[in-house]
C-alpha cells in the first residue's frame, strides 16, 4: 500500500446543489465552526450527511441527559412565556420535578426502564441538577426589581441572512441561524440562553478578538463563537425590541451552575465593532465555501484530529511522512 497523500474534495456541480440547499435551509453555529476547524470534516458531516458515528456510548448518554433537561424545563416553563413564574409555581415544579424527568426519558427516549441502571442514573443527574437550577431561579426573585423580569421566548429560532460576494459569480444570499433554549427579561438586560449539560469555563467565553474566532487553533472557542453568532443573529431580529447595549448572549451550565448565567465576554471590544467583524469573518468563510475553485481541504491542526470521528477515512493520526 502507497502512501495516502491528503485528501481533497473538489466542488462538483452536486456538491454545489447541495450547498445551494445549505444557502436556503441556514448555517448554524456548529456547521461554521466545523468549516473553521476542517473544511473536510465539515465535507463529510453537512455536505454527504455521514452520521458522526462511532461516539462512546457515554456521549449517548450524555446527549439523553440533556435532551431530557431541555425538554422538562421547556414544558415547565412554557405557561409562563411573557410573564416569570412565582414561588408557588418552583414549589410545584421541585415536587414534580422528579416525575416530569421519569415520563419525558420514557416518552422520548429509549422507553424501557427508568427504575434500573443507565437510566436511573440520569433521572437522578436530572434530579439533582433541575432541583438546583429551579432553586437558583427562586431565589432570583428575591432580587430588587425582579417583578419586572419576565421570559421572552423559550426554544426559539434566530434567523438571518447575509449577502456575500463570491469571486467571479456576483453576490449571493445565504441564510444564518441559531437556537435559543430560552430569551429572558432580567434586570432590564435581554439574555439569550443556551443550557448546556457539560462544564463551561468563563475563560472560554471571554473573546480574545473576533478574529481569534476564525483561527483554526488547537483551541478552538466554539463557544464563544456560537454566542457571538446569537448576538450577532440578535443584532438583526426586528422582534428583540431591545438596544444591542443592552443585550447579552451566554450559557447557563448544569455541571457548573453556581456560576449561573454566563455571558460572553467582548473583553473591551465595543459591541457594534464586535458584530461587524463577525459579519466579516462569516462572510470570508462562505466566500471561501462557495468558491467553486476551491476544494474542501484538510485541517493543518493535528490536535482536531484526535477526536474526529472521520479519521480512520483521511488516516491524517497514523505517524507517516507528509504529515
Amino acid at each position: 500500500a502507497g502512501m495516502a497523500g491528503p485528501i481533497s474534495i473538489a466542488k462538483s456541480p452536486e456538491v454545489m446543489e447541495i450547498l445551494d440547499k445549505m444557502a436556503a435551509t441556514g448555517f448554524s453555529p456548529t456547521s461554521l465552526n466545523t468549516w473553521i476547524s476542517c473544511p473536510l470534516r465539515f465535507y463529510f458531516t453537512f455536505v454527504l450527511r455521514l452520521y458522526e458515528a462511532d461516539e462512546p456510548s457515554e456521549t449517548i448518554d450524555h446527549r439523553t441527559l440533556g435532551n431530557v433537561i431541555h425538554k422538562v424545563l421547556q414544558d415547565f416553563y412554557t405557561p409562563f412565556v411573557g410573564s416569570m413564574p412565582l414561588e408557588t409555581d418552583y414549589e410545584k415544579m421541585l415536587a414534580s420535578a422528579g416525575n416530569a424527568i421519569a415520563l419525558t426519558l420514557q416518552k422520548e427516549f429509549e422507553g424501557g426502564d427508568v427504575t434500573t441502571g443507565r437510566n436511573l442514573l440520569i433521572v437522578e443527574v436530572a434530579r439533582v441538577w433541575i432541583r438546583r437550577f429551579l432553586q437558583l431561579e427562586a431565589e432570583a426573585l428575591k432580587q430588587p426589581g425582579a417583578t419586572e423580569n419576565y421570559i421572552r421566548a423559550l426554544e426559539h429560532p434566530l434567523k438571518s441572512s447575509i449577502t456575500i460576494e463570491i469571486p467571479g459569480k456576483g453576490p449571493r444570499e445565504i441564510v444564518l441561524k441559531g437556537f435559543a433554549d430560552r430569551i429572558d427579561q432580567v434586570n432590564g438586560r435581554t439574555r439569550i440562553i443556551d443550557y448546556k449539560t457539560g462544564r463551561v469555563e468563563a475563560a472560554e467565553l471571554r473573546l480574545k478578538s473576533v478574529e481569534a474566532l476564525f483561527e483554526p487553533s488547537a483551541k478552538p472557542s466554539e463557544k464563544a463563537f456560537q454566542l457571538m453568532m446569537y448576538l450577532y443573529l440578535a443584532s438583526r431580529q426586528p422582534d428583540m425590541n431591545a438596544p444591542l447595549t443592552e443585550i447579552d448572549a451566554g450559557i447557563i451550565s448544569f455541571k457548573s451552575l453556581s456560576n449561573e448565567f454566563m455571558p460572553l465576554n467582548l473583553s473591551g471590544t465595543e459591541q457594534s465593532a464586535a458584530i461587524d467583524a463577525f459579519e466579516s469573518g462569516i462572510s470570508d468563510i462562505l466566500s471561501a465555501i462557495y468558491d467553486t475553485t476551491l476544494p474542501f481541504e484538510q485541517t493543518n491542526v493535528k490536535e482536531h484530529c484526535q477526536l474526529c470521528p472521520y479519521k480512520t477515512i483521511c488516516h491524517k493520526t497514523e505517524e507517516k511522512r507528509g504529515w
